[in-house]
């Protein structure tokens, strides 16, 4: 869950650059046929920064080791959270 914890402080968010370092981390932890997900907040302070390395990121990802999913808000409304989803093959 990025961005900022929803009901909690706006002023306590995710950094693009911890981000990058978690998202690595976390596919060394993905066993065959785990998903890792993660949910984008396009609208808080330092969203688009760390929107554009999150999508970055998750293109990136080779498609012959991991299943690829993003999932856009049902009514097309970019400000709204979507999730992405990555499961490893």
């Amino acid at each position: 869950n990025l961005g900022f914890l929803p009901g909690s402080s706006t002023e306590l968010i995710t950094q693009a650059d911890t981000t990058s370092q978690a998202l690595k981390a976390s596919l060394t932890l993905l066993k065959p046929s785990g998903t890792l997900a993660v949910t984008l907040y396009p609208t808080h302070s330092g969203a688009q920064e760390e929107v554009e390395l999150v999508l970055s990121w998750f293109h990136g990802l080779p498609g012959e080791r991991y299943e690829k999913r993003i999932e856009p808000h049902p009514q097309g409304n970019p400000s709204s959270p979507y999730p992405l989803f990555v499961k490893k093959k």
